[in-house]
């Protein structure tokens, strides 16, 4: 015999019934932690790309230098090869 619990309600039931309550508390912690820490390293990836793209379009625009040069000094890369 399968269970199939149609709600929220029903799934807690079935939960509370084998007495799980804390193994699925646990696990939600766990994967909810896990989410979190892949969700700010890809916020915070997000912000120092925007930080070094503005950062080379205000050298483009002060400096009259073309983009690709740009991001080439900003990447280390020198111009004399």
């Amino acid at each position: 015999m399968m269970l199939v619990a149609t709600s929220c309600r029903d799934q807690l039931s079935v939960i509370r019934a084998f007495g799980a309550e804390e193994r699925f508390k646990l696990e939600n912690q766990r994967v909810l932690h896990e989410n979190q820490k892949v969700s700010f390293t890809s916020l915070e990836c997000g912000q120092w790309l925007s930080k070094c793209a503005m950062h080379v379009l205000s050298r483009i625009r002060t400096h009259g230098i073309s983009p690709s040069y740009g991001v080439m000094q900003m990447c280390g890369y020198s111009s004399s090869a």
